[in-house]
């Protein structure tokens, strides 16, 4: 295995050691809201197109259509969606965040934000900095492989 390899392989496992810290530290904000990672998943997934088909879910989260209608009507249920007619098709519906799916994602994007805050001022001003560069030149490079659109592409 090349060191590239052997780097990306730290670096993927890495990641998912800062997600579960992150996971931990919203998981209050997840069990107020009785809400499973893959609901989680969908939500973030519709805040981020601001308005999606099923068939738009289904295939930016690569799950079936009947997958997602089975959450999109939990999640509606439990007044985090919102359904509404497409205006450009009225046999269509439309899928967006409701006002308490917002203040979910609101507390749980706080609570890692929290999380950061008081881990990051343990790095020193070298380590900040590269990690400023890494994330830079992955917004650079998410930018040119996914032409700067949003999660489902567009």
């Amino acid at each position: 295995m090349s060191e590239k390899d052997q780097l990306l392989d730290r670096v993927l496992g890495q990641q998912r050691l800062l997600r579960r810290l992150m996971v931990q530290q919203s998981g209050t904000a997840l069990a107020d809201g009785d809400m499973t990672v893959p609901q989680l998943r969908l939500l973030n997934a519709v805040d981020a197109a601001g308005s999606a088909s099923v068939l738009d879910l289904a295939v930016a989260l690569g799950v079936t259509p009947s997958t997602v209608t089975i959450s999109v009507d939990r999640l509606v249920k439990r007044g985090h969606l919102v359904r509404e007619e497409d205006p450009g098709d009225r046999r269509r519906k439309r899928i967006t965040v409701a006002p308490a799916g917002r203040a979910l994602l609101d507390r749980l994007d706080e609570s890692g934000m929290d999380y950061l805050r008081r881990t990051l001022p343990h790095l020193s001003v070298e380590d900040l900095r590269a990690l400023v560069r890494v994330f830079d030149r992955l917004g650079e490079i998410d930018t040119r492989l996914n032409g700067g659109g949003d999660a489902l592409g567009q």
